[in-house]
């Protein structure tokens, strides 16, 4: 699907990880959000 973003890390490097995580996180809360309304 276009809407959904796609996250390059590296799962070695912590605050890669740490970073991607974030931002699925942020994503999802956004879509579950929009979904609620």
């Amino acid at each position: 699907s276009p809407d959904v973003p796609i996250v390059s890390l590296d799962a070695r490097d912590r605050e890669s990880a740490k970073s991607g995580l974030v931002a699925v996180t942020e994503y999802a809360l956004s879509r579950l959000s929009q979904s609620v309304w």
